[in-house]
């Protein structure tokens, strides 16, 4: 039976499509300028930026520092209707190259990810992949890991890499596989790779075996000596 509707609901940042008609709002210059550029993925639009109304897609055009943005995601196929809207906010820096995309999760309730990736810094990916029946990890290594939703307040931090992360198994291994267990896998991969924590997280499953994709911009806690040296 097809799907017919996905509605976004996830990472505190989702808010369901309000229903009824509103007034036209005049839009502002905001985005219009300066001196990052930000694109804009497909099936998104820029609703505001600083709770100033645009109406933008493809890019926006911000100067450095803290912004808040919202957006409408609308998403027509022949099998369902995916619509949505969100609220992020980051600090954005100059000389990096910043690009918004939707991920839409159709297994997992319906959920929908807006999540921002910085194509400035590397990558770090790994695979996960077994056909036998999966245990918890051996080690417990990345129990402190956190996984976020927003930049920590209160902590010196540095961004690390763009993460990407597919953890799954064959039909036999399908039966063990969980999320829960899945993240305990991911935090070990995280813990190896000199990451402290994660934001812009999405979590998406791998669609052609069972298993899960995780999403995020690895960051590494610093004290105050190194904060100084990164200046």
């Amino acid at each position: 039976m097809k799907k017919r509707m996905l509605i976004a609901g996830i990472l505190c940042t989702m808010m369901l499509a309000l229903a009824g008609a509103k007034g036209k709002k005049e839009l502002s210059d905001a985005g219009k300028s300066g001196a990052i550029t930000v694109k804009i993925g497909s099936h998104l639009t820029v609703t505001s930026i600083d709770d100033q109304p645009t109406k933008l897609k493809g890019k926006i055009m911000l100067e450095a520092g803290e912004h808040v943005i919202e957006f409408k995601y609308y998403h027509v196929t022949s099998s369902y209707v995916a619509q949505g809207s969100a609220r992020r906010s980051f600090n954005f820096e100059e000389g990096k190259k910043y690009v918004y995309k939707a991920i839409e999760n159709l297994e997992n309730h319906g959920s929908l990810y807006v999540t921002l990736h910085d194509e400035s810094l590397p990558t770090i990916e790994d695979k996960f992949f077994t056909v036998k029946k999966i245990d918890d990890p051996e080690t417990y290594d990345g129990v402190n890991i956190e996984i976020l939703k927003s930049i920590p307040e209160g902590k010196k931090f540095k961004y690390v890499a763009n993460i990407k992360y597919d953890f799954g198994g064959g039909p036999i291994a399908g039966k063990t596989i969980t999320l829960e267990r899945a993240v305990l896998y991911y935090k070990e991969f995280l813990y190896k790779n000199g990451i402290d924590a994660v934001i812009e997280t999405a979590i998406n499953n791998c669609g052609v075996h069972p298993g899960f994709t995780f999403y995020g911009i690895g960051i590494k806690y610093i004290d105050e000596e190194e904060a100084v040296e990164e200046k």
